[in-house]
């Protein structure tokens, strides 16, 4: 078989800055580091979005308090899905047969989860296509 990419997605989204933050500098004596409140050590400015990487669970997009996480259900259902199938239908064209995917990933505690296991049987299963778990300590 052909190894081919499907996506590269970055864990995490688009947040408002809270406050004013700014790049930590060393002391001009050597003694340590601050944050000096100036222009040109400007890292984020309140009220404007910044980029901010997110805990990646199964299913979950935020825990109790509401902080968001990356669900890799919901990313799998609106974005990799999508992806994955255009692969195929391109590959398809282009060789004349049928594509048949076979997923496979580790054992981390986010790919165990069940409703993310039933989501990608239900989506892999309309297709014919197979998903394993990687059994631990393999090689595979």
């Amino acid at each position: 078989g052909t190894a081919h990419k499907v996506t590269i997605t970055r864990c995490g989204g688009m947040v408002k800055a809270k406050k004013d933050s700014y790049k930590r500098k060393d002391k001009p004596d050597g003694s340590g580091f601050h944050y000096p409140p100036i222009p040109e050590n400007l890292l984020r400015k309140k009220g404007e979005y910044y980029f901010e990487n997110w805990e990646i669970t199964g299913s979950k997009v935020s825990d109790k308090d509401g902080k968001s996480k990356f669900s890799l259900a919901k990313w799998i259902a609106d974005t990799f899905m999508k992806d994955l199938l255009d692969l195929c239908r391109e590959l398809e064209t282009k060789l004349g047969k049928r594509i048949h995917v076979r997923g496979q990933w580790d054992n981390a505690s986010p790919h165990t989860e069940r409703l993310l296991l039933a989501l990608i049987a239900e989506l892999f299963g309309e297709y014919g296509w197979v998903w394993t778990t990687q059994p631990a300590n393999s090689p595979l």
